[in-house]
Formats: structure tokens, C-alpha cells, sequence
């Protein structure tokens, strides 16, 4: 947003405004006036007049071009302006005003274009000399008006002190609108960044959302509140947990796809909650097995502890619900977890807005083929 482009826009409203709503009931007016006045040269000056409304119309239409807008926006006004100030000195010579009568008109042309347009000082300087400019050439080359001129002080002082007035009026009108628009531009920034904090802020939640879904409440609180730091990939000790289900891969193959994933869905439910409550992250679901592990992105004193107890409330949970996973497996139940501690990557992979927070090295890959080598329901650990 600039304050030219918006000068530009209001230049041209206010000059489509005088054309059409002020210029026409003046000719109008002016024409009434001559017809009841019985003026000789009715007939003429409706022809100039005429003339004027014409021009007025097309040169709205050439101030709403692009071009006129972008690089030459005043040339209708001041072609408007020049056009009215001969079209009087043409219609007084021809109906023979008096000096007070084209001080009257000439001052009206000036009242609305210093007062109605949001000119420049260059500006205002060029339209005062268009304004008065072809009255100043008709006066030197007329006896009958030149005299008057040098004796009507008190017409020149008012004439003077029209321009201050009107200098004054478009000063404020362009400290106003100048106002205006600083105090929308303020208000289009101010919602630029409403949207943007919405935006990081839907983000964040999003993002919040589905690490909600990876860690417990205590540490997800504590992501919001900026103790921990998830933004870079880190080497650490952990204790990683896999998780399988025996013959899930034979069991795919003789059952409904739906009651298939039925059963996947509520285990990986429980597995899930009960990981969470022990305060262990989720760091990937590998189809049919589950990759957790503990001392990340909290660490934690007696991690391998920790992890056995919530492996062993899992094959306890998933013992009390055998049967009702049996029944809808429609073979026996199992499961089977390995455990192992040692050094692992902790991080986003591939990076934080396409991957999830997980664990990759040798001791999460041994905690996989112990998991391989548990009988079922039972766990496999490492001596380490």
C-alpha cells in the first residue's frame, strides 16, 4: 500500500464527482439563466457550454485509462480547468461581463478545484495560473478590462485570499487523508499479522496435536512451554522397546481386511495408552509392531526400569483382554517384546514437518531381533 497510489484513486474519484455532479448543474444553471434573462447570444454560449459537458464526459473516460492514472492523473483536470476558464472569457467577451462578474466565475473554478482536489503545491501553483492565466492575457489585450484590473484592489485582495483559503483547505484534506491512511495502513499490517500469529499458532496446534499422540501430558506441556527443544537431532542413551504381533502377516491373509485392522486399531490403542501413562514415547508404528523408547526428549535416571514396568502392564493388560482379541483374531492371541539400552539418533526424520520424533541406530535395530527371539507373551532383554 502507497500514499501516491491512494492520492491517485482519490484524484480521480473527486475529478469523476465534479464532472458529473457539480460541472453539469452549473451549465445547466448558466443556461437557465441566459434564456431567462433574454441574452442574445443564448443560442452561442448553450453551444460552449455544450462543448464543455462533452469534453467533461470524455475526459472522465481518459482519467479512468491506466496509463493516465499511473503517470499523468492531473492532465484531465488541468485540461478541464483551462477549457472552463476560456470558455468564460469567450462567453464574457461575447456577452460582455464586467470585471466583477468574471472575478465571480474565475473564483468559483478556483473554489473547487483548490478545495475539492488533493493537489500538490506544484500543483495548485500550475492550477492557479491555469485558472486565471487566460483571464490575465484576455485583460492585457483589452482596453475596457485592463483599466478595472488596476482599480478594483479590493477584487484582487479577495482573489489573493481565496488562494490562501483554498491553499489552506487542500493542506488539511491532504494532512487528513495522509491520516487516513496511515491509520489503515497500521490497521492492514496489524491484520497481516493477526493472520500470521493465527497461522503459526494453527501450526503449532496441529503440530502439538500430533505429537500428542507420541508423548505423555507432562512432556507435551512442557514442548508448549519452550523447556524442551525438539527442533534438532540429538545422540542419546536410551531404552528401546519393540513391540510385534505374533503372525499378524498369516493372519492378514485369512481375514476381512476391516476385522483385521479392527483388532490392529484396539490393540495399538491400549499399547499406546499404557506406553504414554509410563511416561515412554512413541516413535513409530511399523505395521504390525510398535518402536518406543525412554530417556527422550526427558531423561530419565532408571529409563531401563521404567521401560520393563510399562512392558510388563502391557502383556498384563493384553492377558486380561486375550479373549476378546482372540475371538476376533479367530486364533490365539500373542505378543512378543524386546527391550535394549544403548546409544540411539532422537529426533524429527527426516526433519520436523514431514517425519515424527523417533529413534534410529544399532540398539533400536537389537531391540527389534529380540523382539524376533521372544516367545510369545514374554519379553526379551538384553543384559546391557
Amino acid at each position: 500500500m502507497k500514499f501516491s497510489r491512494e492520492r491517485r484513486r482519490l484524484f480521480r474519484d473527486r475529478f469523476i464527482f465534479m464532472s458529473r455532479r457539480i460541472l453539469g448543474p452549473i451549465i445547466c444553471i448558466s443556461i437557465a439563466g441566459d434564456i431567462l434573462m433574454g441574452s442574445d447570444h443564448t443560442a452561442f454560449n448553450t453551444l460552449i457550454r455544450g462543448a464543455m459537458m462533452l469534453l467533461a464526459l470524455n475526459l472522465v473516460k481518459l482519467q479512468r485509462t491506466t496509463w493516465i492514472m499511473r503517470h499523468a492523473h492531473t492532465l484531465p483536470t488541468h485540461i478541464m480547468i483551462s477549457t472552463l476558464a476560456i470558455a468564460v472569457c469567450i462567453i464574457g467577451q461575447n456577452s460582455g461581463y464586467d470585471f466583477a462578474t468574471y472575478m465571480v466565475r474565475l473564483n468559483l473554478i478556483a473554489v473547487l478545484t483548490f478545495c475539492l482536489m488533493p493537489w500538490r503545491a506544484r500543483g495548485l501553483a500550475l492550477t492557479a495560473a491555469t485558472v486565471y492565466g487566460p483571464f490575465v492575457v484576455l485583460a492585457a489585450l483589452s482596453a475596457e478590462l485592463s483599466t478595472p484590473i488596476r482599480g478594483s484592489f479590493i477584487a484582487l485582495t479577495s482573489t489573493l485570499t481565496l488562494a490562501v483559503i483554498g491553499s489552506m483547505i487542500n493542506a488539511i484534506t491532504i494532512r487528513d487523508m495522509h491520516k487516513s491512511f496511515e491509520t489503515r495502513l497500521l490497521l492492514f499490517r496489524g491484520m497481516l499479522h493477526k493472520d500470521r500469529v493465527i497461522d503459526e499458532k494453527t501450526r503449532e496446534t496441529v503440530h502439538l496435536e500430533r505429537l500428542s499422540n507420541q508423548f505423555s501430558p507432562q512432556v507435551l506441556d512442557a514442548i508448549r512451554d519452550g523447556k524442551i527443544a525438539l527442533t534438532k537431532k540429538e545422540r542419546r542413551d536410551v531404552t528401546a522397546i519393540f513391540i510385534d504381533i505374533e503372525n499378524s502377516s498369516f493372519r492378514s491373509q485369512h481375514l476381512d481386511h476391516q476385522q483385521y485392522e479392527e483388532v490392529l486399531s484396539e490393540f495399538f490403542t491400549l499399547a499406546t495408552e499404557i506406553l504414554i501413562w509410563h511416561n515412554i514415547t512413541i516413535g513409530t508404528y511399523l505395521g504390525d509392531g510398535i518402536l518406543a523408547f525412554v530417556n527422550a526428549p526427558i531423561e530419565t535416571e532408571d529409563h531401563q526400569v521404567i521401560a520393563t514396568r510399562a512392558c510388563l502392564d502391557l502383556l498384563e493388560q493384553t492377558a486380561k483382554k486375550r479373549q476378546y482379541f482372540s475371538e476376533k483374531w479367530r486364533a490365539e492371541f500373542n505378543i512378543r517384546i524386546g527391550i535394549n539400552s544403548g546409544h540411539a539418533s532422537v529426533g524429527f526424520f527426516p526433519n520436523s514437518q514431514l517425519g515424527t520424533y523417533t529413534a534410529l541406530g544399532e540398539s533400536v535395530n537389537l531391540a527389534a531381533r529380540l523382539c524376533s527371539s521372544a516367545t510369545p507373551n514374554s519379553i526379551c532383554i538384553s543384559k546391557d
